[in-house]
Formats: C-alpha cells, structure tokens, sequence
C-alpha cells in the first residue's frame, strides 16, 4: 500500500511534503462567469510576451502559502511554469493572470484532461494583498464557466490537507474529495 511506497521512499532520501487532498466537480450546467476585466484590473492570458507577469503574480501568491509551503525555493520560477504546462494539455487561453495597476492579484491555471473529458485546475492563487477579497472565487467562477462552454465534465484538482481557505472555496463550489495521498519530494543538490 501507500504506506509501504512511502517508506522505500524515504530510504531513497524523499521526504514528505505534504498530504494532498484530490478533489472533483461535475460541470453540469452552463454558469455564467463574472467579469473579471473591468476597471482597474486587467486580464491577461499566457503568451511568451506576458511570462514576467505569470511569473510575479506565480511568486506573488507564494508568500505566507498555506499549499505545500515545502516547496518554497526548490524550484525556480520557470521550472514551476514549465512543470504546470506539462500537466494536462496546455492551452493559453485558460491561463489568466490578474492585475491591479500592474501589480498582481492573482493567477488561475487550466489544463484540459482529454481522456477524462475534462479540466485540471493546475493553479489558483492570490497575493497576500489582496486576499480575503473574492479574488480566488472570482477566478474559479470564471473557470467553471469556461469549462461549462467547452463541454467539459467535470474538473479536478488537489491541494494540501493544511491549506483551508482553499479547501473550504472548494468546499463551497461543491468539489468533493476522491483521494488523498503523501506527496514526496526529492531534492537535488
């Protein structure tokens, strides 16, 4: 069992991460998405031209994480993007970024999953300033929305044991769990 892997892992110098959390929701309905562009914020999907700005909101979101905070530094900046556009099937038009004055606000990230008929959400995250505002549920409106056009099923993600508000935006737009499992890490020097 898991218990098991976890332990040959181990003796091979992995280390525990984090328990993750591996959640679904069936896209049933077409919903409609809020508007996310308006006034002082700007939307901007993933072209090469906009890299820097999926990398700051990326790290933005990063401070004070309460998702596999582990990981923080393990990775620079352009292997965590290069990793999240491998999950899936990369699509630019279902990666956003939001941004305040150029300032980030937030990033949400969607892989499509062909052999499931449906959607990963890959990334969601806020920057500290601008937390506790409807950001995130803005951005998975939006998501939902989409996938609801685009005949998907349903969406899948996972997210770290430890990280509530996460779990309870979740929670709240009806993802349920379907596994848990110990994420492992090794590092490489």
């Amino acid at each position: 069992g898991q218990g098991r892997q976890q332990r040959a892992l181990e003796e091979a110098g992995f280390w525990p991460l984090a328990q993750l959390v591996y959640m679904q929701r069936q896209v049933d309905r077409p919903t409609t998405a809020p508007t996310l562009g308006s006034g002082s914020i700007e939307v901007l999907h993933w072209s090469e031209a906009n890299r820097r700005a999926f990398a700051d909101a990326i790290l933005a979101s990063y401070e004070q994480t309460q998702d596999c905070p582990g990981l923080l530094g393990v990775r620079q900046i352009d292997d965590v993007i290069a990793g999240h556009m491998t999950t899936g099937r990369f699509d630019p038009r279902f990666w956003l970024v939001l941004r305040h004055e150029g300032e980030p606000v937030g990033v949400m990230l969607l892989n499509e999953v062909p052999q499931q008929q449906g959607f990963e959400l890959v990334y969601l995250g806020v920057s500290v300033r601008f937390r506790r505002q409807g950001w995130a549920r803005r951005m998975l409106q939006q998501g939902l929305a989409l996938a609801s056009t685009r005949g998907v099923l349903s969406i899948v993600l996972a997210v770290d044991h430890r990280n509530a508000p996460a779990l309870r935006l979740y929670r709240g737009f009806g993802f349920q769990t379907t596994a848990r499992k110990t994420a492992m890490v090794l590092t490489l020097k």
